[in-house]
């Protein structure tokens, strides 16, 4: 008895918790139709306090930060909704049109042409969707094996043997693809600089070190290592240099 009285009480406090969070999001709504952003910005920030980060709560902060005018906030969030969710054609539009206010149509940056193609070809999909593909195309590989091995007829073999060699193509890409999504997700390599004065580049993590450049408010940077409170970034021109951590946020 007491075991059905908890899991009707969890349903109720779920379907009230779900209930005020829907509560919520029709305020917040409602500020940004009659143009008060920071009322609406409000609520979003502590619905992602208390519900957890998710594309369309990103999304929609992004979206009022970028109606209040503050373009670098505004980024940081799209990047971040764009984290959870990169086949979403609003944010990535967003983004892009947002990119071109701040930096002049900046592209973003990798060490090399490879690690831009995989990137490129892992945004396809999401990390999850990635796992998926391969859970199936490993199963479907060892189901042609056996057919390849124990098959008594040579067309089957054939079939068996061609087959799983394509499986085990798409098993290793997805595999490949879905381990560099994974990453950006859970672990995105890239800065953001909000300091209004911009960022310092430092030759080493010590503030007594040689300024060697400046990186502007609102640009954003490959991150490359960490040290305490300071960032390593890398920018075009192979300029490498370390930020102090206050200047700016990881996306």
């Amino acid at each position: 008895m007491m075991k059905w009285f908890f899991v009707f009480f969890l349903f109720a406090f779920h379907v009230e918790v779900t209930a005020m969070e829907s509560e919520q999001l029709e305020k917040a709504a409602q500020f940004f139709s009659e143009n008060s952003f920071e009322k609406a910005a409000h609520i979003y920030e502590e619905l992602i306090e208390t519900s957890g980060s998710s594309a369309d709560l990103y999304y929609n902060l992004a979206n009022c930060y970028h109606r209040l005018g503050a373009l670098v906030q505004a980024r940081l969030y799209y990047e971040r909704a764009l984290i959870l969710d990169p086949n979403d054609s609003s944010i990535r539009n967003n983004l892009e049109m947002l990119t071109l206010q701040l930096e002049s149509g900046q592209e973003v940056l990798f060490t090399s042409l490879f690690d831009k193609v995989s990137f490129e070809f892992s945004g396809w999909l999401s990390a999850e969707k990635w796992a998926f593909l391969f859970t199936i195309s490993s199963w479907l590989v060892l189901v042609l094996g056996l057919l390849w091995l124990f098959a008594s007829s040579r067309p089957i073999k054939k079939v068996g043997f061609y087959f799983g060699i394509f499986g085990l193509i798409v098993s290793l890409l997805s595999f490949s693809l879905g381990s560099i999504r994974s990453r950006y997700e859970n672990n995105s390599n890239y800065h953001i600089t909000l300091n209004k004065k911009g960022a310092k580049i430092y030759l080493a993590p010590d503030i007594l070190s040689p300024v060697i450049d400046n990186i502007p408010q609102g640009k954003k940077s490959l991150l490359i290592d960490s040290l305490d409170t300071w960032y390593k970034v890398w920018l075009e021109k192979d300029i490498q240099g370390w930020v102090k951590k206050e200047d700016g946020e990881k996306i």
